[in-house]
């Protein structure tokens, strides 16, 4: 479990920050952060957890079968999982 990051920690470091990392428009950077307050917002309004919302709310009216959130993704093997990649060396 070594490197695995609570949403309790998260909202207690974001919470902290006074101040943008640079003015609105100069620049650019990607920060998935806002997906555990958002994840916990869902929780705490809707009294489930945010994939198990999305799977009703979502996925299951657009028919999307093969689609999910996982939360404790080191615990779950999932059949057809989609990896992303990176080239090495300029190889895929």
């Amino acid at each position: 479990m070594e490197g695995l990051v609570t949403t309790e920690q998260v909202l207690k470091i974001t919470s902290r920050q006074k101040e943008l990392n640079f003015k609105t428009g100069t620049s650019f950077g990607y920060c998935n952060t806002g997906y555990m307050p958002l994840a916990e917002a869902v929780k705490r309004i809707s009294g489930q957890s945010f994939s198990d919302f999305a799977q009703a709310t979502i996925f299951e009216s657009l028919r999307m079968t093969n689609t999910l959130f996982y939360e404790y993704f080191h615990e779950v093997l999932i059949n057809n999982r989609a990896y992303s990649y990176k080239k090495i060396n300029g190889q895929s």
